[in-house]
């Protein structure tokens, strides 16, 4: 298990059910924190900015255990994939096909959304859909989120959430740009599908019968796998592989509308501390938005905010520069 501590980002009325939550294991705080705790031989400590940082050789299972979802990055080695998507590439439009049977099948369906816009989250989630909910969804009107307007997808969203068993996991830029110092955006994207698709096989129970589980394909079933290596955990039964597969399946429709709709709430909520809307995408606008934060926030303002690997963070400064000088 990792010995690197967890760090991530609390809501206010997190923080606050934190504290009430471990009140009995507190220590004297230091500079710069409201809470500190020492709670299963792990150190516990909530800065100001309410970042939560959790320290130990368990730092993933205690976080979980405390109520947050966190990713256990356990392998592989710094960096082994990048070039792998380059050599294989000519293959990468192939995928595995999904028949109607298939596709009509008790499915676990798990897409991305965010991968590509420099602000915001990533967001992966994972949904089931048994078949008899199928002509539930159909009616719903569910298909491709890249097919729905982003009103209808908030909208959906949370029926969905209602409906069906489902498992959401949102990268936050702060912890999106320390992981991506050591694995490439490929490789965390594989990682966090096999983690939402891992814990929702957990919480289903045994009359939920799984057939067939569906990922949207961002790389060749052989690079997926590869950039699993070493994880504690890895679910390779009944794993399809398929390109445009929310086109495909109404699981893999389903979980794109739940993770699109939370990559939107996460521009929102990344925006508010800064008094500005994140807009989506990564066109000149980012740029423009991103050096108007650099100006009055600094890095610190984008590393909150955005996906610092991004072309747009020199553009941005650049931009900034230039004002500045005027």
């Amino acid at each position: 298990m990792s010995d690197k501590p967890v760090v991530l980002k609390l809501s206010v009325e997190q923080a606050h059910q934190l504290m009430n939550k471990l009140k009995n294991f507190a220590v004297e705080p230091i500079a710069h924190t409201q809470f500190r705790a020492k709670y299963q031989n792990h150190t516990i400590t909530l800065y100001n900015s309410l970042k939560l940082m959790i320290q130990g050789q368990k730092a993933n299972q205690i976080a979980n255990n405390l109520g947050f979802k966190t990713i256990a990055i356990d392998g592989p080695s710094k960096n082994t994939s990048k070039s792998t998507s380059k050599s294989t590439s000519k293959n990468s439009s192939k995928g595995t096909n999904v028949s109607p049977l298939v596709a009509k099948s008790n499915t676990i369906g798990s897409d991305e959304n965010g991968n590509g816009s420099y602000f915001g989250s990533l967001t992966v989630c994972a949904t089931y859909v048994s078949q008899d909910v199928i002509s539930r969804l159909q009616q719903l009107g569910v298909k491709d989120s890249k097919m729905l307007t982003d009103s209808k997808i908030l909208s959906l969203s949370p029926i969905l959430k209602d409906l069906l068993p489902y498992e959401l996991y949102e990268l936050v830029p702060e912890r999106y740009n320390a992981l991506q110092k050591q694995y490439n955006q490929h490789q965390l994207k594989a990682i966090i599908h096999n983690f939402v698709i891992t814990e929702l096989l957990d919480r289903l129970s045994a009359s939920n019968h799984v057939d067939h589980i569906i990922i949207d394909q961002f790389e060749p079933a052989a690079n997926y796998f590869k950039h699993l290596n070493g994880q504690t955990r890895i679910t390779r039964k009944n794993v399809i592989i398929t390109p445009k597969a929310e086109s495909k399946s109404l699981a893999v429709a389903a979980a794109s509308i739940i993770a699109r709709s939370a990559f939107l709430k996460s521009l929102s909520t990344l925006g508010k501390p800064y008094d500005i809307q994140l807009p989506s995408g990564a066109s000149h606008k980012s740029d423009v938005v991103a050096a108007n934060i650099y100006q009055k926030f600094g890095l610190e303002g984008l590393e909150q905010t955005a996906k610092l690997h991004f072309a747009n963070t020199n553009k941005a400064i650049a931009l900034a520069t230039t004002k500045g000088a005027h």
